[in-house]
């Protein structure tokens, strides 16, 4: 049962659930269901087991009064990565409007998860509301990234949303560890102003738990994620915080949605790598390789959503 549920005026109701286990040595993902404009992709699975899957929404994007629960049941053993297909796009509200709420309520059980979701593009007037909460066992393993754009920058839409609210809780080993509360309303701050966006356009958010890993093996994670942090204050920017428990959180401020998921991808690497010894790359095409930090770029300049 979601722990936040949100009373909506209208729209659509959509519901996306999936129980994934693990079966000689191979994750699957049974029980699964969606609804339109939801559904699950097929799956493919890499040589350690782990099943990769896309969650499509078919839809324009997220409307007024629209309400998605995305539930997922991760039971032991099993390893999945996740992503979604299209940029999130929010869609106007109206002045008494309830705007789009997207809930999403996540169980590991000694499982691991890698879930990415493409950046939210909240539109003019838009409204937004998320809470995600995920329950980790003590042997659990997660790999979370949410990123946000400042809206459609092509059209000058930049910071012209009416509201968005986001909070992440993370329960590990039965005691909280994450209580990530988020909410911004252009309208009554600034987004230059200290403790907001301040000259940046892009804002993403790691984070990553591992009951298994040593606390040297969190540490040498934290430095080789400092050692990004090379460019300079208009380009790109990447802040890594350890937690009280077995992970750490980061924080990533760019002018371009493309650098954000480049940064993120590179996290995401570093992580596999160190945390998993994972050295196979199924986020670029074989022989492909990312693009080197770029250089910066003049202060006003903004990657078209």
């Amino acid at each position: 049962m979601l722990t936040n549920p949100h009373q909506v005026q209208k729209g659509i109701h959509t519901r996306a659930t999936a129980r994934v286990e693990c079966r000689n040595q191979r994750t699957v993902m049974m029980d699964r269901y969606a609804n339109a404009p939801l559904k699950w992709s097929r799956g493919f699975t890499d040589v350690d087991g782990t099943l990769n899957v896309y969650l499509q929404d078919v839809s324009p994007g997220w409307m007024d009064g629209d309400n998605y629960e995305i539930t997922l049941d991760l039971l032991p053993a099993s390893k999945l990565t996740l992503r979604t297909t299209t940029f999130g796009k929010v869609h106007p509200s109206t002045p008494d409007g309830s705007g789009a709420v997207i809930n999403t309520s996540i169980r590991l059980d000694d499982a691991r998860l890698c879930y990415c979701p493409e950046p939210v593009i909240p539109f003019k007037d838009a409204k937004l509301t998320t809470y995600t909460t995920i329950t980790m066992t003590k042997h659990a393993q997660l790999f979370l990234a949410e990123s946000w754009a400042p809206g459609r920058t092509h059209k000058n839409e930049r910071f012209l949303y009416d509201s968005l609210t986001a909070t992440t809780e993370i329960t590990y080993n039965e005691q909280l560890l994450v209580w990530d509360p988020f909410a911004f309303s252009p309208s009554e701050a600034s987004p230059e102003s200290l403790g907001a966006w301040e000259q940046y356009s892009h804002i993403g958010s790691i984070w990553i738990i591992d009951g298994t890993a040593e606390p040297h093996v969190i540490t040498k994670l934290i430095e080789l994620i400092r050692a990004l942090n090379t460019q300079t204050s208009e380009t790109l920017r990447t802040a890594v915080s350890r937690l009280e428990g077995p992970g750490l959180s980061v924080r990533i401020a760019a002018n371009r949605a493309d650098l954000l998921q480049q940064q993120i991808i590179r996290i995401w690497q570093i992580a596999r790598i160190q945390l998993w010894n994972q050295h196979e790359d199924v986020w670029t095409a074989p022989g492909e390789q990312l693009p080197e930090l770029a250089p910066a770029i003049p202060s006003g300049h903004h990657f078209q959503e």
